[in-house]
């Protein structure tokens, strides 16, 4: 059963998550638009806010005044939605400082207080699995019997459909992976070894499959994670 204060978090998520998609859906839609006026514009949101002022400060490009508009309009409403994206970021920001568990989770690599308060709110008390490996399965990253534990198949979206926060584990992990190299902890040797096997995207998996079993036990034994150095 989920406290009043969890919930108002999964609605902070949710919204969120609603403007993002909706972010991203004005840059492809604008990108698909001028591609056809035969303008290219780089993928990404950095390309885009750079490009778009540059579009329409540009006399030379031979836009019509309707595209101009529009092309206006759209970038407008891009960083409204923009301004709100930081809005939810900062109230997560706030919520986390009131949420143990979720502060907990900030320990684990890879975890930022969105993926923390997703996870947190989700694995409630952790009791309803009787293992880490039941959590992470749970969320649809499955490790196949396997010694190493790191071959991982991702199953489709699971009965409880989380994808999107099994989404920011393996975004997370992947973060993790990026900033292992700086250092000299056992879990961060053993990402760098297993990037090397695996390739990044494979690795980026089976790390998010780790960091949920951390996850799990964090919660359980409401202690924060401690790397171990060997």
């Amino acid at each position: 059963h989920k406290s009043v204060e969890q919930q108002d978090i999964q609605s902070l998520i949710r919204m969120r998550r609603l403007l993002v998609t909706e972010r991203t859906r004005i840059v492809n839609q604008v990108r698909g638009l001028i591609s056809e006026y035969g303008i290219i514009m780089p993928k990404g949101a950095a390309a885009f806010r750079k490009a778009i002022p540059e579009i329409l400060e540009n006399d030379e490009n031979q836009l019509s005044c309707i595209l101009r508009e529009l092309l206006s309009h759209q970038y407008e409403r891009y960083l409204y939605i923009d301004e709100q994206v930081k809005w939810f970021d900062d109230k997560l920001n706030q919520t986390i400082k009131q949420f143990e568990n979720a502060k907990r989770l900030m320990s684990i690599p890879g975890f930022g207080p969105l993926t923390s308060q997703a996870v947190a709110v989700w694995l409630g008390s952790g009791q309803q699995f009787k293992t880490g490996r039941d959590a992470s399965a749970a969320m649809g990253l499955v490790p196949k019997q396997d010694t190493s534990g790191d071959k991982v198949i991702l199953l489709g979206i699971t009965k409880r459909g989380n994808t999107y926060i099994r989404s920011l584990l393996v975004h997370g992990a992947r973060a993790a992976l990026r900033r292992a190299k700086f250092k000299s902890d056992n879990l961060s040797k053993w990402m760098l070894e297993l990037q090397e096997r695996r390739g990044p995207n494979r690795a980026a998996v089976a790390l998010a499959n780790k960091l949920m079993r951390i996850a799990w036990a964090v919660i359980t034994k409401n202690e924060e994670y401690r790397p171990t150095q060997s």
